[in-house]
């Protein structure tokens, strides 16, 4: 196994490299308001169709979207354990050819664990900036209107 540590690189060679790797990672900040927590980078891993491995609250917002989408796992930051178990069920359910192609030199990063989401699937993308953004307008001008009534 090999395990890529890169710096900062600009988003488009990031979602590449996210579509040639085999399993992604993504952390949730530990402290006060993590359960609501959801990176605009899971948005992108999910939409990538590769396994994330999700570390933050198993019951938080960020943990029940990739649950929704089938999209891989999820462990708390100290679970050791969780981790454990979540790389055991992603090493068992990858191809056994795998470890003979990486001894050959072949390329791999086409493998897929599942098929991941359609970005263009319309439960995922109400998850979508543009979605997102228009839901806020909508509330916010509910509260404007709610506020000037009341005046």
């Amino acid at each position: 196994a090999q395990v890529l540590i890169k710096d900062y690189i600009p988003n488009d060679e990031a979602l590449d490299l996210m579509g040639k790797s085999d399993l992604l990672l993504v952390t949730i900040n530990q402290g006060s308001g993590a359960d609501g927590m959801i990176p605009g980078k899971l948005y992108e891993c999910l939409a990538s169709k590769r396994p994330v491995l999700l570390l933050g609250p198993v019951a938080g917002d960020a943990a029940i979207l990739v649950q929704k989408f089938d999209g891989g796992w999820a462990a708390d930051h100290e679970d050791v354990r969780g981790v454990k178990q979540s790389l055991i069920e992603w090493l068992a359910d990858r191809p056994s050819y795998l470890s003979e192609e990486h001894k050959s030199g072949k390329d791999v990063s086409a493998y897929r664990l599942n098929d991941g989401i359609d970005r263009y699937d319309k439960a995922f993308r109400r998850y979508s900036r543009r979605e997102l953004a228009r839901e806020y307008c909508y509330l916010l001008d509910e509260l404007y209107e709610n506020d000037r009534g009341q005046k």
